[in-house]
């Protein structure tokens, strides 16, 4: 009879949550959190990042396997409550960073470098050409390379 009485109270509670979340929006993302954009409009998002502790190379890996390999592809990848990325292409691919690997020489030979176009190595926002003591706006690295596209 116990075990009853407990399954009946937490089956209670459970929608009683349900119920009450369902009305108020606040409430629900206090209580499952919210989802968080990671990417925008080819560029990281750092404090996000930072924030949900995903690695940029975590991130990197997930779109390499959605076959992105310039992150001016990307329009956005969110990351979901589940936990799960989705990932949201440009509707016109822009010149970014190369998301595939130095080592890969073959693949990299295959993306089209961008003459005058500059992104931030860290984060892929463009950049100024690289001078003395200049530094990403958006994230403080001081690293640029050419952007690429496809």
């Amino acid at each position: 009879m116990p075990a009853i009485v407990i399954a009946a109270v937490v089956v209670g509670i459970q929608r009683t949550m349900a119920a009450v979340t369902q009305r108020r929006g606040r409430l629900e993302r206090a209580a499952q959190g919210d989802m968080t954009i990671l990417v925008t409009d080819g560029a990281f998002e750092m404090r996000a990042l930072h924030r949900v502790s995903v690695s940029g190379q975590r991130l990197i890996a997930k779109l390499r396997a959605a076959q992105i390999t310039n992150l001016g592809a990307v329009a956005r990848v969110y990351l979901e409550l589940s936990g799960a990325f989705s990932v949201v292409r440009a509707s016109e691919p822009h010149p970014g960073l190369s998301l595939v690997p130095r080592w890969d020489e073959d693949m990299r030979r295959e993306q089209r470098a961008v003459q005058g176009v500059m992104v931030c190595a860290r984060c892929g926002r463009w950049v100024p050409p690289p001078g003395e003591g200049r530094r990403c706006e958006a994230c403080g690295a001081t690293m640029g390379e050419q952007a690429v596209i496809g």
